[in-house]
């Protein structure tokens, strides 16, 4: 397994002890955008440019007016920063890792959202323009080459290759500071006293600016992690100390999340979560559900179609990661022929797609987890970073699979009733104590 490679290399070449002119810890800004580097295939980019309506202008402007007021007026001590890809049946968005916090928080919360201001949000928010100062900032940030040397020398000696140069880890470590700077001046406009997150690993910076201001970060579990997920996974070795820069609390979604490696974190909870939390459910409408994503869809996609041939009558729903809604017309191009493909964005719930399917096909997702509390068969396509999942692969209803010849063999096996479950409902007494909220 790679992690286990890459855990090796980073002890052995003692990459943690990295540190740039400021003091900052180098190696644990960059290690994750190198391991995608080799963990992940490359993924193509749609470059297909949207005009903007009348429509999207004017609510572009009313937007802009709610942000700044929102921003101005409101009580800033519980800062929330979400990442609203879910999308409820009204057509607003929200936050699925976040949501259930947020609700109970409810007037205690300021919210920062990630997302546009042309979208309609479940909540109140102001909009966060992390982006444009980025744009407009011509600051540059320097990693100095002997820092460079000695991380191309380490994944040269394990994995024979370099596959970062010099302006990556520039650009990484100028993002970085970026971010620092920014959040600092936020956080002290606000006068922030807490910090909750929907995190993915990407926002060191913000760690590093509520540091300096000694104010504690909650970061809500946005999906699922094992061993491989280095946002939150690290060797052994590692401890929370002045090497790593991560959040003070982790709240997970259930008991099970970070208990089979090393995750350094001061305190994890297992708050629960809602939107995950489901019982069991039998119930089949014998449809046949791919679960895609920015880096598995150009693999899955041709497995999709193979079984519309070979199952002509039966209905095969693709479901679109939030991350590749502007890839919609490459698959809808590549499915016109087969009337039984059916591609789903947010339309539909994802408990209900689970709910319809006689099985569910994945590379890697948290839906992997979401399938096995409701006792479906689940058929891993061995490819790209499949066995993440590898301390799973033993759970009743688990398959793993080569080829699309498989899945109707897989499909002929009886589904065994089991006990998982990997998710609890949200705790809310748990949170106010852990958030020190009255």
């Amino acid at each position: 397994m790679i992690a286990e490679d890459f855990f090796e290399m980073e002890k052995k070449y003692k990459l943690f002890d990295l540190r740039t002119a400021d003091n900052i810890p180098i190696w644990d800004i960059v290690r994750m955008y190198v391991y995608l580097k080799y963990y992940f295939p490359k993924t193509e980019q749609n470059l297909t440019v949207q005009k903007t309506s009348f429509k999207e202008y004017v609510n572009f402007v009313f937007g802009l007016f709610r942000s700044f007021f929102y921003f101005i007026f409101k009580n800033g001590e519980n800062f929330f920063l979400p990442v609203s890809r879910n999308v409820d049946k009204s057509g607003r968005y929200f936050d699925k890792a976040a949501i259930s916090a947020i609700e109970a928080a409810g007037s205690r919360a300021f919210i920062f959202e990630m997302q546009s201001v042309n979208r309609r949000y479940k909540y109140n928010a102001a909009n966060n323009y992390i982006e444009y100062f980025k744009k407009f900032s011509s600051d540059k940030e320097i990693v100095s080459f002997s820092i460079f040397s000695e991380i191309e020398l380490a994944l040269i000696s394990v994995f024979k290759d370099c596959k970062v140069a010099p302006q990556d880890l520039n650009q990484i470590y100028k993002d970085f500071k970026l971010d620092e700077l920014y959040y600092g001046k936020i956080f002290r406009i606000k006068k922030v006293k807490k910090v909750f997150i929907t995190n993915n690993g990407f926002k060191k910076g913000l760690f590093q600016a509520a540091k300096n201001l000694d104010i504690p970060i909650y970061e809500f579990q946005h999906g699922s992690f094992e061993m491989d997920h280095l946002a939150y996974s690290y060797p052994s070795f590692v401890k929370q100390d002045v090497n790593v820069l991560l959040p003070d609390y982790l709240l997970t979604i259930g008991d099970y999340w970070g208990n089979n490696f090393n995750v350094p974190i001061k305190c994890k909870v297992s708050v629960g979560n809602d939107s995950f939390f489901l019982k069991h459910s039998s119930s089949s409408e014998e449809t046949i559900l791919f679960i895609s994503s920015k880096i598995h869809g150009r693999e899955l996609y041709i497995v999709a179609i193979k079984l519309a041939i070979q199952f002509p009558g039966m209905d095969i729903n693709f479901k679109l990661h939030s991350n590749e809604f502007a890839d919609q017309m490459f698959y809808a191009n590549e499915f016109k022929d087969f009337r039984n493909i059916h591609l789903i964005k947010p339309e539909i719930h994802i408990h209900e797609l689970i709910r319809r399917a006689a099985i569910v096909i994945l590379i890697s997702s948290t839906v992997f987890y979401e399938a096995l509390n409701q006792n479906k068969k689940v058929a891993i396509y061995k490819r790209a970073n499949y066995d993440g999942l590898r301390n799973l692969f033993n759970l009743p209803n688990v398959y793993l699979f080569d080829s699309g010849d498989e899945i109707a063999s897989i499909m002929k096996n009886e589904t065994i009733n089991n006990n998982v479950n990997f998710f609890k409902p949200f705790d809310k007494k748990l949170f106010f104590e852990i958030a020190n909220f009255n």
